[in-house]
């Protein structure tokens, strides 16, 4: 069984979303990865639960929050799991509504050590 899980996770920032997305794209059992940015959500295809990616999504200081969980049947081939993956909504055309997220937030600033507008 594979599952869509859909999460609310809080970005404030492109380095957020950049953590979120190191922090569980290459667990095992996760086949697709889509963030929708002016929503706030995480949508993840695959076996992994959603415990767990609340977990490794916390370990990196950022609150999740399960929303929805659907569970699918995978048939003998993977053409109707790749036919339900989640688009990112950031590459669809005509999306003016999107809101853009900042280069640097003041948590990832502190995190990194580096300051907007410095040069080195």
């Amino acid at each position: 069984m594979i599952r869509t899980t859909l999460l609310q996770v809080n970005f404030n920032c492109v380095l957020c979303k950049k953590f979120v997305l190191q922090a569980i794209a290459r667990r095992e059992g996760i086949d697709c990865v889509s963030i929708k940015t002016g929503e706030r959500k995480l949508v993840v295809v695959g076996t992994v639960r959603p415990e767990f990616l609340v977990k490794e999504i916390k370990k990196i200081g950022k609150d999740a929050e399960i929303i929805q969980v659907r569970e699918h049947r995978r048939n003998g081939d993977d053409t109707q799991a790749t036919a339900a993956a989640p688009t990112n909504d950031e590459n669809v055309e005509g999306n003016n509504n999107v809101r853009q997220l900042p280069r640097m937030c003041r948590e990832c600033q502190s995190r990194t050590g580096v300051e907007i507008g410095c040069r080195p």
